[in-house]
């Protein structure tokens, strides 16, 4: 996403460290119009592009991104006590629940240093909203059988909560740090939020299909944990059966 907005910012590829360039290139940009459709298409053929297409501040915002991914991947294996991720052992299989607590507790606190440094309120702002998604599409996810009268409705909200969210600021994020306005800035997070709700189905259903061996983690989890997910619900939906959860996540 940060090559999609720079290329249609700046068109020409750029490669420097130099800060009063970078500036000098964000002021004088003048964006080209073009649809959706495009900027998805570049994000996409753009993806595997080498990193000079990039600027600094950029950069360390996907690295920012991907800290949080990880620090929320230690605390979900510790919610559903999972001994496996991507087929090694989890760690808290390996170092016991507090310890993974406490690490993924230190991931964050070392990506909230990184985000400072960006020295951009907009980006800050945004991305303490991704953390209060998370807990907030944790405590949904906890409480999805209670009192919710709309179960799909409630499931999208989780969905994007817990991993929309932070796919969707950190593309709104990239646009912002590379000069992009709000139109840019709000497609850019559409695109984001699509995408992370898409990968969340098809993760769910994959839950059902495959098998532990293929996906490197426990498979059926959140069935055996009570919580309907995309697979169920629209099983659910397809013969009218209500659905009530039995039980929720323990921490």
């Amino acid at each position: 996403m940060a090559r999609a907005v720079n290329f249609h910012l700046h068109g020409n590829r750029y490669d420097t460290d130099d800060t009063d360039t970078q500036t000098q290139l964000v002021n004088s940009s003048k964006l080209r119009v073009i649809n959706i459709g495009i900027e998805t298409s570049f994000a996409i053929s753009l993806f595997w592009c080498d990193f000079s297409f990039l600027l600094p501040a950029q950069k360390q915002l996907a690295l920012v991104s991907e800290m949080i991914h990880t620090a929320t991947l230690v605390h979900d294996d510790v919610i559903d006590t999972s001994a496996t991720r991507r087929g090694k052992p989890s760690v808290n299989a390996l170092y016991g629940q507090k310890k993974a607590i406490i690490a993924g507790d230190y991931i964050l606190a070392k990506a909230g240093a990184m985000i400072a440094r960006l020295n951009n309120d907009d980006v800050t702002h945004i991305l303490a909203q991704v953390l209060g998604d998370l807990v907030q599409g944790e405590f949904m996810q906890m409480g999805a059988n209670e009192g919710t009268t709309d179960r799909f409705a409630h499931y999208i909200g989780k969905t994007f909560n817990k991993t929309a969210s932070l796919m969707a600021y950190s593309c709104k994020g990239v646009a912002i740090l590379g000069g992009a306005d709000e139109s840019l800035a709000e497609m850019a997070f559409q695109y984001g939020k699509h995408v992370g709700i898409a990968f969340q189905l098809i993760d769910d259903y994959l839950d059902f299909v495959s098998s532990t061996t293929t996906m490197g983690k426990p498979t059926a989890a959140d069935l055996q944990l009570g919580l309907a997910t995309a697979p169920v619900l629209f099983a659910a939906q397809a013969v009218s059966i209500p659905i009530s959860n039995n039980k929720t996540k323990q921490t």
